[in-house]
């Protein structure tokens, strides 16, 4: 019983460690039972710590949680700004308007992403030098990507993929 207190005291500490406020619902703390939402919660949480903690981050990947768009997209739009020397971005699965990233990280050499559609709702004024290489999970017609690598003067490398297992 002792063990069982304790146990439920280790993971009630986990819990008010938490400061992200999507992640810190004690709702979803149960004693004695393995939380898998808490945990992946908890790996999120980490996870955004660490890019917190280290600003000179020059390659960002994100891990392949689907609880990543539980985050409020100006959360993680903020964080990724902040990362002033970041260079190579994967964001293979997360919902970020790549348009918003383009303009925000003028630094971008890499850009890995789901899909076009914050770059094909409006027409493109804007070009984007900076970006060398742009990989697409994507299904738009191929005659919109063209129109979107006409922004790309600088693009070496294009690769679209049909799955992410394809990475």
């Amino acid at each position: 019983m002792t063990t069982m207190a304790t146990t439920a005291d280790e993971e009630m500490a986990i819990v008010q460690w938490l400061h992200l406020p999507w992640a810190s619902n004690r709702k979803i703390y149960v004693p004695e039972e393995v939380n898998e939402e808490l945990r992946r919660k908890i790996t999120i949480e980490r996870f955004w710590a660490l890019v917190h903690q280290n600003p000179g981050l020059v390659r960002l990947s994100f891990p392949n949680l689907g609880a990543m768009n539980d985050l409020s997209k100006d959360y993680i739009f903020q964080s990724l700004t902040s990362l002033k020397h970041l260079r190579d971005l994967d964001l293979s699965l997360t919902l970020l308007n790549p348009r918003t990233i383009l303009t925000s990280l003028p630094n971008l050499h890499r850009l890995q992403i789901y899909n076009l559609d914050g770059l094909l709702t409006t027409p493109l004024q804007e070009q984007f030098p900076g970006l060398h290489s742009l990989g697409l999970r994507t299904y738009v017609p191929i005659s919109q990507v063209l129109k979107v690598l006409d922004h790309l003067p600088y693009l070496e490398n294009l690769w679209i993929k049909v799955s992410v297992q394809d990475w």
